[in-house]
């Protein structure tokens, strides 16, 4: 696990507002965060599409597509994160008492070299 440190973007927000604070990150892939502890991802090329469609002040929730990202506990053990994974880009590491809280992210190359020093 380590921390985020790309901007978490909130559903209500706008399409425009987004991309404006995501214009100098060279990551693809975002957190979106919904408030309620469910946790989804949206990339800058859907926010692009979005906004080229004239969409840019429609909000987030508006464009997102597809199921909430699974997530994993700090405690939870490597193989539920492998499990879990899929094909998403990270998992979200939330608090185990408050799913709204985020400890930070799981990539699956954070998975396997973690994997690779216990064994």
């Amino acid at each position: 696990m380590h921390p985020l440190q790309d901007p978490i973007l909130s559903r209500l927000e706008s399409v425009s507002d987004a991309l404006a604070r995501l214009e100098n990150t060279s990551n693809e892939f975002f957190l979106v965060g919904d408030g309620y502890g469910k946790w989804r991802g949206i990339t800058k090329d859907t926010l692009r599409q979005a906004a080229s469609k004239g969409d840019g002040e429609e909000t987030i929730a508006s464009v997102l597509r597809g199921p909430p990202l699974p997530h994993v506990h700090p405690d939870h053990a490597l193989d539920i994160a492998l499990r879990r994974i899929g094909t998403a880009p990270f998992l979200p590491v939330v608090h185990r008492a408050g799913f709204t809280k985020l400890e930070g992210i799981a990539s699956l190359k954070d998975i396997l070299e973690t994997y690779r020093k216990a064994h």
